[in-house]
């Protein structure tokens, strides 16, 4: 446990800013809301994991982010994801101070279709809606996409003409749960994970200090969950091997983080 739980505390470096400029795009990582971490949602797979997700989660309120982000190109403003249906305001007020409206917004890419990242996207009136080709099912499964602008996407393809954001299949978490590669270029998951500067990792964590030292802890929202834990862990060595910033939806910074 000592030896986990000292892993997930020197894993990340805060770099400390919450907007930059990645090719003449502009980024922005938006925290909506603040959840506290709740150990009853955390499934470990051993002891040592249990001990740890104790020490972590029990004995301190931990707080994670809800986080989404704001790309701002030439041509584009993109939102990846917009919240729960309960943060439009928050949304609306983000945007304002960002001299933006909601009818402003040109594009929304979702990860994938939970209503924690679905839920503002009828607030977004012009905007098209970019979704996974294998996602597109699964929400309508769970809600109406009816009046919405849907366009499917499949993995390793540009999302936005000229735009370098792409997306990257990591399936499990939902059945088309993608992450969103920034600066990338390329047409193999390994040119994109090489190639980008700045990666939103959507859901691959939930419990961001044991994850990352626990890879195959799963959460109870997990669709899949080996699934889940194969591409948390791909995630995770893409990160580690290209040294490439990122940022999740649920972790406890709206900054980006880098693995040491």
């Amino acid at each position: 446990m000592k030896k986990l739980f000292c892993a997930a505390l020197l894993i990340s470096a805060l770099f400390g800013d919450e907007s930059f400029e990645l090719n003449a795009i502009k980024i922005d990582i938006i925290s909506l809301i603040q959840n506290k971490v709740n150990l009853k949602n955390i499934i470990p797979q051993s002891t040592p994991n249990e001990l740890a997700a104790l020490t972590l989660y029990s004995q301190k309120e931990a707080i994670n982010e809800h986080n989404i982000i704001l790309a701002s190109g030439k041509d584009f403003v993109a939102l990846i994801d917009t919240g729960y249906e309960k943060t439009i305001d928050e949304l609306k007020t983000a945007l304002n101070a960002r001299a933006l409206t909601p009818e402003q917004i040109t594009h929304v890419i979702i990860t994938h279709s939970h209503q924690d990242h679905i839920g503002g996207v009828k607030a977004l009136p012009n905007a098209q809606i970019l979704v996974n080709e294998k996602e597109l099912g699964f929400w309508q499964e769970k809600s109406s996409t009816e009046g919405l602008n849907i366009k499917t996407f499949a993995p390793n393809t540009e999302l936005i003409n000229g735009s370098g954001i792409y997306a990257i299949a990591a399936y499990g978490h939902t059945p088309g749960h993608s992450v969103i590669a920034f600066g990338a270029s390329g047409t193999s998951e390994a040119e994109l994970f090489a190639s980008a500067q700045f990666l939103f990792v959507a859901d691959i964590f939930h419990a961001y200090e044991l994850q990352a030292a626990a890879p195959e802890v799963a959460f109870v929202w997990d669709h899949n969950k080996a699934d889940a834990t194969q591409a948390r862990k791909k995630v995770i060595n893409a990160l580690k091997a290209h040294k490439t910033s990122f940022i999740g939806t649920h972790m406890p910074y709206a900054k980006r983080v880098k693995f040491d």
